[in-house]
């Protein structure tokens, strides 16, 4: 009975067995399929990938040109805005000549001025048709690159999706292979014998049925988805003698330029070309593109934007060329420096101001230390011929005999204005104000300005009181900062007024403010600018052009040049010169 129920039992487990066997070989024989399915389908993802990932790099290609279109355009905008806004301020120095009335007798005067407006805004207009020309062009690439810029990204979607299900794919293979590995070859009996129960071990191998199995293989597809150093002395002396206020008066030229004659009759059909000097289209390159210094030289020699001339004196042929510039730029901790024509000599226009105004002030600080008698208050008690010493002497303006042309608010007020000496001084450094400048040296003379002049070796004012170089504005400035570094109140007084300058917008619209004390000169055919920059590391920057006036092209002429020497300031990389 044992024996039967034993025979009975190991029938089921057979029975078991073959069901099992049963099952596995559906569920291999549905993996293979399913396997098979998805090989088939990968290499179709593979090549759908392959033409959206050209199409991307065609989208890129094609991206690049339209930029490189794009940003030619932009420069080509950009300078033909430069030379609008240089012709804007020739017409309002034009229109202001003709306001002011320069008709002669016969009206040739009146007609020139009426032909040149003509020409300036006719060219004018014709740039600005340009300008709107590119600005559209700017405006398609822009739209171009916006559409390139979406289809790109669509496709970029498209290929995350078509990888990731690649890639899913290709692990789900991958599972399954390593599920099924044991499938792969035939069962045995010796397979299956840890699936009996015990009571099967008294079964002969041989009454066990032969369940042998086998399983479709197939073979895997791969899936792959100047230079000078300048002299130490006038650099850095700082104990310059003041003239004694009782030295013999030196009378120096007239220091302001006459007005200019009377301009001759047009030319007729007007020419406009564009001008560069042959000594600047001769320049070799300086090399290395990294160098600070060598590419401010570059910039200098042949970077700068270039100017609007009249071709001669009787012309009214407007004519590009490029400008006549220099700088300088000075380290005042280590004495490093890099100067571009350092020693070609411009018409100073207002940068006078600083270095008069500093010599008058070195003469009135040797006059207060001497001897003299004081009131109760400490006050100096003025004798005959010191009154000139005294700056809250009250003065009021008579424009009858005191009105000066060019920049000031003092011409716009009425006669009786009041001020005292010392306000004068204030208005001839804020606002560079001309009538509180003639003022005063007509009241302090000369002899200070031309000792100082001599102790620092400066070249300018042997040939006029108004000519300085790059060199002689940086010597003035390297004095003047060892003079506010003595901390007296005259020197205070003075680096305030110099920092706190009206005209922002040259050299000190590139700094945080309060952190330079400047001077500009701005007048027909000369732009300058030259400051004191309170660094961590201090050091001083000039700038001279002939610029007609300030305008477009100087405040961009400016700005890179303020950027540049800011680079080579930071490097430190020692001294290099143009000259």
């Amino acid at each position: 009975m044992n024996r039967k129920r034993r025979k009975i039992g190991a029938g089921k487990n057979a029975a078991l067995i073959l069901f099992a066997a049963a099952v596995l070989l559906g569920a291999v024989i549905f993996a293979a399929a399913d396997i098979r399915s998805e090989s088939a389908k990968l290499p179709e993802t593979e090549e759908r990938i392959a033409r959206l990932e050209e199409r991307l790099g065609g989208l890129a290609l094609r991206a690049e040109e339209i930029t490189i279109e794009k940003n030619q355009a932009e420069s080509d905008l950009a300078e033909r805005r430069l030379k609008i806004g240089s012709l804007e301020t020739l017409i309002a120095q034009l229109e202001e000549s003709g306001m002011s009335g320069g008709a002669d007798a016969d009206g040739q005067n009146a007609d020139r001025l009426e032909s040149r407006l003509s020409e300036a805004k006719r060219l004018a207009d014709e740039l600005q048709g340009e300008v709107d020309a590119l600005a559209e062009k700017c405006a398609f690439c822009d739209q171009r690159l916006e559409a390139i810029e979406n289809e790109s990204a669509s496709i970029r979607a498209e290929l995350t999706r078509l990888e990731a299900r690649a890639a899913a794919a290709g692990t789900r293979r991958q599972s399954r292979d390593t599920a099924l590995s044991p499938l792969s070859s035939p069962m045995t009996p010796e397979a299956v014998e840890p699936i009996l129960p015990p009571q099967a071990e008294e079964l002969s191998p041989a009454g066990v049925p032969d369940v042998s199995v086998s399983v479709w293989e197939e073979k895997e597809d791969e899936f792959t988805p100047e230079i000078t150093t300048m002299d130490a002395d006038p650099l850095v002396d700082a104990s310059l003698s003041a003239p004694s206020p009782e030295d013999e008066t030196v009378t120096p030229e007239e220091p302001l330029p006459p007005p200019a004659d009377a301009d001759e009759p047009k030319p007729k059909n007007p020419v406009v070309t564009a001008t560069v000097p042959e000594e600047e289209e001769e320049e070799e390159d300086d090399g290395d593109a990294t160098d600070p210094e060598k590419n401010l030289l570059r910039y200098m020699k042949k970077g700068a934007p270039l100017r609007w001339v009249w071709k001669d004196e009787n012309s009214d042929e407007l004519v590009q060329t490029y400008p006549n510039l220099a700088y300088f730029y000075l380290n005042l901790e280590d004495g490093d420096t890099v100067s571009y024509h350092a020693d070609r000599k411009f018409y100073a226009a207002s940068l006078v101001k600083v270095p008069y105004l500093y010599s008058v002030l070195l003469e009135i600080e040797a006059f207060e230390a001497g001897e003299h008698e004081r009131d109760e208050d400490g006050r100096i008690i003025y004798q005959p011929g010191e009154e000139k010493y005294d700056l809250d002497e009250i003065w009021f303006y008579d424009p009858e005999t005191m009105f000066v042309e060019g920049s000031g608010d003092i011409q716009k007020k009425d006669k009786g204005f009041l001020l005292t000496v010392r306000q004068l001084f204030e208005y001839a450094l804020l606002y560079s104000d001309n009538i509180a400048f003639a003022q005063l040296y007509d009241r302090f003379g000369f002899r200070s300005y031309y000792s100082l002049a001599d102790q620092l070796g400066i070249e300018g004012v042997r040939e006029d009181f108004m000519m300085l170089s790059a060199r002689d504005c940086a010597k003035y400035l390297a004095q003047l900062y060892r003079y506010f570094e003595t901390g007296s109140p005259w020197a205070e007084w003075m680096r305030s007024l110099m920092t706190e300058s009206k005209l922002g917008a040259l050299i000190a619209a590139h700094y945080p403010e309060g952190t330079v004390a400047h001077k500009y000169g701005w007048d027909q055919d000369a732009f300058h600018d030259m400051a004191i920059v309170f660094d961590e590391h201090p050091y001083l920057i000039v700038v001279m052009t002939d610029y007609a006036d300030g305008g477009a092209a100087a405040f961009t002429y400016f700005a890179e040049v303020v950027n540049l020497t800011k680079i080579i300031h930071a490097t430190d990389a020692g001294i290099k010169t143009g000259d």
